[in-house]
């Protein structure tokens, strides 16, 4: 992630993402289990293993490895390790620094082979998840900016404070839908691009869906929303020096 923030302004959206990281501990991740994709099954499958303040640990670990990259900071043996637990999930070391593939499949492996196996595009109607794109995110989340928008990525944009904030929504390939962030500053240049919920929790820059379902469309596209606004919600103090 490439931030042209301040530091403050680095450290009140690393602060805000771990108080989301601990709330979703608290709540037994009660938004995470609502994203349909390979990356938050791994982030879960891995958690419900542990008790609770393993749990916190693990969390706060995975802010802190999304973060690193423009907020150094230490990190404890033991949340390096929980890191690396994330990172090679599915293998096992047999020998310091040698790792091997588990046997069973995860929960993880036998998602992605459903998706290898059934053909999400023509399991969806597409139009339907649109149209529930632009009713929603039009709503609240910013104007549609048909200069950057295309047949399947809308992106919205909303004046907060002396920055914009674009919010782009990706309705094509292999997924249902998927969002994030990027924040424009006055001289038009993107300083903080592809944040969203699953960035704050330290797992990836999108939240995405793609489970082959055909219930799973216009309630994904509702989740997203929901998450979208909270961030827009919180956005004039956490980039409120923003230049």
């Amino acid at each position: 992630m490439n931030m042209a923030f301040s530091k403050a302004v680095a450290q009140r959206l690393f602060d805000w993402s771990l108080s989301m990281a601990r709330m979703e501990v608290k709540s037994d991740f009660v938004n995470l289990k609502k994203i349909q994709n390979p990356l938050a099954f791994r982030y879960l499958e891995i958690a419900k293993a542990f008790n609770m303040p393993k749990k916190r640990v693990f969390a706060a670990a995975m802010v802190k490895r999304y973060f690193q990259v423009f907020l150094p900071m230490e990190m404890t043996l033991e949340e390096t390790h929980l890191v690396r637990k994330f990172i090679n999930f599915g293998q096992f070391e047999i020998a310091p620094g040698v790792v091997a593939l588990k046997a069973a499949p995860s929960q993880e492996e036998q998602y992605l082979n459903v998706l290898a196996g059934e053909g999400l595009s023509m399991r969806l109607d597409r139009k339907i998840i649109r149209s529930s794109v632009k009713r929603l995110f039009g709503q609240e989340i910013g104007e549609l900016d048909k200069r950057r928008t295309t047949r399947s990525i809308f992106c919205f944009a909303k004046k907060v404070n002396d920055f914009v904030v674009l919010t782009v929504v990706d309705t094509g390939g292999q997924r249902i839908v998927g969002y994030s962030h990027s924040i424009v500053n006055s001289s038009g240049a993107q300083a903080m691009p592809y944040f969203s919920f699953l960035s704050a929790l330290g797992i990836s820059s999108m939240t995405d869906w793609s489970l082959p379902a055909l219930d799973e469309g216009e309630s994904a596209v509702a989740t997203a929303h929901e998450l979208a606004a909270g961030f827009l919600q919180d956005a004039p103090n956490l980039f409120k020096d923003v230049e």
